[in-house]
Parts: C-alpha cells; sequence; structure tokens
C-alpha cells in the first residue's frame, strides 16, 4: 500500500538522519561512503555510509555534477536477473539458460514450468511476482515451508512448485547438490578462485556459488570499465552508476555491453546477459523515491521557502 510504503520511507530516512554517516562535502559536492570490497561472505561489496543504502529518495541528491552542467548525464547500468542467469551459466541447465536469455527472466520461468503462456508485457501480471519468489527462492535452497510461507499458499502449493521446479530444470539441481558435496571439505570457491570457509555450516552455502559468482562477474566488469576509461561512480549490487557527456551516451552503452560480455565469456562462451541502461538528466530521478522527495521539498518550502538546488 502507498502509505506503508510512504511510512516506511520516513522510519528509514529519520534512522539515517539520526546516524549522520552520510558523508558530503559541501565544498565541492561530492558523497563520500566506503565501497567495503569483498566485505561479504561471497566476495560482493558491502558498502557503508552510502546515499544508496538509505531510503529511496537519498538517491535524488545525487547528480551527475556540481555545480549543474547540462552536457553531464549521469547512468545507471543494471544486469538484468544477474542470480539466476549465473545459475544457468555455472550449471549448464540448457533450459535454464533459455529462460535467462529471455526479455523476463521471471515470467519466462513460468513458461517454462508449463504454468502460464507466453506474454508480451508481463511486468505487471500478479503471477510475474510468484515467480519471480520461486526463480530466487530455489537459488538459496529454500524449503517448501518457506516459499510457502513467502509466497502466502499452503505447503502443499509450495511444494508442488519445487517439484516442477526439479523437473524442468534437473541439470541445475545436480549441479547445486554437487557444490553442496563439495563444500564438505570446509572451503567453498567460486570458479574464479574466490574462497570461503564452510566450517559446518553447509546449509548456509547453498547459495555461495550464484551469490560468489555475481561477485567475480561484477568484478571483472569494472576491470573492463576501467580498461575503456569510463567513469565509473559508485557499484550498487548488480549496477553501476557512471557519468559521461550527453553526447557520449552511444559510446558509453557500447563500453558497457563490451565489458559486461567479456566478463560473462568468463562464465559461459555464448550467453548473452540482458541489462537495463537509464539515463538521467542531472539528478538521480529515481521513481521509487519520489513520494518521498516532493514531500520532504514540500516542506522544506513550508519552513525555508526554498527546496534543495536543483
Amino acid at each position: 500500500h502507498p502509505f506503508i510504503e510512504e511510512l516506511r520511507q520516513a522510519k528509514k530516512t529519520i534512522r539515517q538522519l539520526s546516524a549522520r554517516n552520510a558523508v558530503i562535502d559541501p565544498q565541492k559536492g561530492r558523497h563520500y561512503f566506503t565501497q567495503n570490497p569483498f566485505g561479504t561472505l561471497t566476495g560482493r561489496n558491502s558498502a557503508w555510509g552510502a546515499l544508496f543504502a538509505g531510503p529511496k529518495w537519498n538517491r535524488w541528491l545525487l547528480t551527475s555534477s556540481w555545480p549543474a552542467d547540462d552536457e553531464q548525464v549521469l547512468v545507471s547500468a543494471d544486469i538484468k536477473h544477474q542470480e539466476p542467469a549465473i545459475a544457468a551459466m555455472l550449471s549448464g541447465d540448457p533450459d535454464m539458460i533459455y529462460v535467462t536469455e529471455g526479455s523476463d527472466a521471471h515470467w519466462g520461468l513460468g513458461v517454462q514450468m508449463g504454468l502460464v503462456r507466453p506474454c508480451k508485457n508481463p511486468k505487471n501480471r500478479p503471477e510475474r511476482d510468484m515467480f519471480k519468489i520461486v526463480n530466487l527462492a530455489v537459488l538459496y535452497g529454500m524449503s517448501k515451508y518457506g516459499l510457502a510461507d513467502s509466497l502466502g499458499v499452503g505447503v502443499e502449493e509450495a511444494d508442488r512448485l519445487l517439484k516442477i521446479h526439479r523437473r524442468t530444470f534437473p541439470q541445475y539441481w545436480r549441479w547445486s547438490e554437487d557444490c553442496l558435496d563439495q563444500y564438505t571439505s570446509g572451503f567453498a570457491f567460486t570458479r574464479h578462485g574466490w574462497r570461503a570457509k564452510t566450517e559446518g555450516r553447509i546449509n548456509t552455502f547453498k547459495n555461495f556459488a550464484v551469490q560468489g559468482g555475481a561477485a567475480d562477474q561484477m568484478r571483472l566488469i569494472v576491470t573492463h570499465l576501467d580498461q575503456q576509461g569510463v567513469c565509473l561512480r559508485a557499484i550498487i549490487h548488480d549496477g553501476f552508476l557512471m557519468t559521461c557527456p550527453r553526447k557520449r551516451l552511444g559510446d558509453l552503452r557500447e563500453a558497457f555491453q563490451v565489458a559486461l560480455d567479456l566478463a560473462t565469456r568468463q562464465f559461459h562462451p555464448t550467453f548473452k546477459c540482458q541489462f537495463d541502461f537509464d539515463v538521467y538528466d542531472w539528478r538521480y530521478a529515481d521513481p521509487k523515491g519520489r513520494l518521498m522527495w516532493d514531500h520532504i521539498q514540500s516542506t522544506l518550502t513550508n519552513i525555508y521557502g526554498e527546496t534543495i538546488n536543483g
């Protein structure tokens, strides 16, 4: 519900402002935070103090330049369905590869499992949310009880969905179980060498290969972007925040495609990862944060007679 979401964002805002951990240089207009590379068990970054980690309206504070420059744009490039795609590539499951190379891996999952028919625009279909939960739950090794709770369905229905998934993607399931068998040695490894001690906690490592593989892919992409001279501002889970002159947007898109393709070939020789490429005119106008941003702007106007610059 919109009101509940607004309330949640307001509570996150209060916690963030109380902590005072958003470091912004008032002279240069730069936001500083620690990227904390390799900060998690799987080797993913664990950024601290970043505006991206706070309420969604925080993203509206981010700009491509300071002061404003109409020729500079802010670009967000996000890998679509990264975790299911990594699972497909690592397992080599042909049906999972087919699904994750498509335009919508969550709806494609439902189609492949025989639960729905192909659809040109499935984004607003209620079943898609269910398929997304199933898609990710399987990667985490979620039980039928956990899946039932997440979906709000009975245990029998959750068990049915898991059994259909296992029948549809048998090669993935064999690979996933083989990974757990290998972790009994005391260590878990990603394909590119990231290592973590299992210390007998095998069940907590069910998603290690996928999350660790995603972290490997992100690091490879950063390397290839840097080699092409791309101005990379931040890494956000499965996405990248970049800036460039407006007239070079085509070059940036091509550079990102090259970096993504080169990194992906380290996992699978022919797989084509999909990505979203969103361009923002100066300010990072994330639609998910607009409601709170507008509310804050209105409040500042009522109190001080002005809004946040820009």
